[in-house]
């Protein structure tokens, strides 16, 4: 039991009594407790904001539409693609070219890609390009996503979608409205 001297009358008074039994004086908070207490409210308040910037900041960025005259270009897919090219080869284009170039000729246009398989997730699949870690990131509707969940990695497919242009997200070009090509 920690016992302190009352400021008023010198009587030993608990040291979590809120006045002093013998005169009644009320205990005043230290300078250094209160320091203490507002440290730590700071230091709480301090963490949950490092925590929630942190759950903002690594949430996945959304795929907004382009801002030039692309994004008037309604996402329909054509039968017949406009550009048929290995993943490679894309990416060649894509690093090779300056890239308001790139989105000019690609952006809003249906392409065919050929690639390998790298990953197989349900609204999307990731073809590899081999030349370097990049991916051609191809997403599905729900009504054509079936046929592109029985791919298996390391698999040889041509999948066929529109590039709405943006660029490359997380080392991927996005491809939409896509769907398993029959090769041909």
């Amino acid at each position: 039991m920690s016992l302190i001297k009352c400021k008023q009358c010198g009587h030993m008074v608990h040291k979590m009594a809120p006045m002093c039994p013998e005169c009644g004086a009320p205990r005043t908070v230290t300078r250094l407790r209160l320091s203490l207490i507002t440290l730590a409210a700071v230091s709480v308040i301090g963490v949950a904001g490092w925590h929630l910037y942190r759950v903002v900041k690594l949430q996945p960025p959304a795929v907004e539409a382009p801002t030039t005259e692309a994004a008037v270009i309604e996402i329909t897919r054509k039968e017949e693609p406009d550009f048929k090219l290995s993943c490679n080869n894309l990416f060649k284009e894509y690093f090779d070219s300056k890239r308001p170039d790139f989105e000019q000729k690609y952006g809003g246009r249906t392409i065919r890609v050929t690639g390998t398989v790298a990953h197989v997730v349900s609204s999307f699949v990731d073809l590899w390009a081999s030349d370097g870690g990049f991916f051609i990131r191809c997403y599905f509707t729900p009504a054509d996503a079936f046929p592109a969940s029985k791919l298996q990695p390391r698999e040889k497919t041509t999948i066929t979608g529109v590039y709405l242009g943006g660029g490359s997200v997380d080392d991927a070009l996005p491809l939409k409205n896509c769907i398993v090509s029959p090769e041909k």
